[in-house]
């Protein structure tokens, strides 16, 4: 880093004091979906760029530690109001459902790892798949154990919020 010199449609834009988001060939050649923006620090003009794969990376991890610590705020920031789970039975439960439960206390997760993460862009959308290892009770039910989910998430509003998720248990 500060070494690789990185001359692609978005450093260039940044540089120029643009805001942007598309897909755009990076600095190794490969198509990536990326946004943009510049930023000046004591007079030095930056190109701030982000892979949004990495971006969606973060939101799983945030959303993860909000899960556990009971952060409504984040979870609010990165489920949709319209997202719906579907378990491992087939059931569907809403977001209002899922957060009145945590909210309750009636799911309890101490600890959710998330490993595995593989992000595929499709425009103003992303499928995200990975393996999660959780340890949580619902009720007097003990949910822990290793989960596949696939998560999906569009960009709304210039913000990428989930808007489904569905996990299977992993058989041991």
């Amino acid at each position: 880093i500060l070494i690789q010199h990185v001359d692609t449609k978005a450093s260039q834009s940044a540089l120029a004091g643009a805001e942007g988001t598309g897909e755009i060939i990076g600095y190794r050649g490969v198509p990536t979906l990326a946004s943009w923006g510049p930023l000046s620090i004591a007079g030095v003009k930056w190109a701030l760029i982000a892979k949004i794969d990495e971006l969606i990376k973060q939101l799983e991890e945030d959303w993860a530690k909000a899960l556990v610590n009971r952060d409504q705020a984040t979870i609010d920031r990165i489920a949709a109001p319209d997202w719906i789970l579907t378990d491992s039975t087939g059931t569907l439960q809403t977001k209002a459902q899922a957060d009145a439960d945590l909210k309750s206390g009636d799911l309890k997760i101490e600890s959710f790892k998330i490993n595995e993460l593989k992000v595929r862009m499709y425009g103003d959308t992303a499928i995200v798949h990975g393996l999660e290892t959780e340890k949580s009770k619902y009720k007097s039910d003990n949910l822990s154990g290793q989960y596949r989910f696939t998560d999906v998430f569009v960009k709304r509003d210039g913000r990428w919020q989930s808007v489904a998720t569905h996990f299977s248990r992993v058989q041991e």
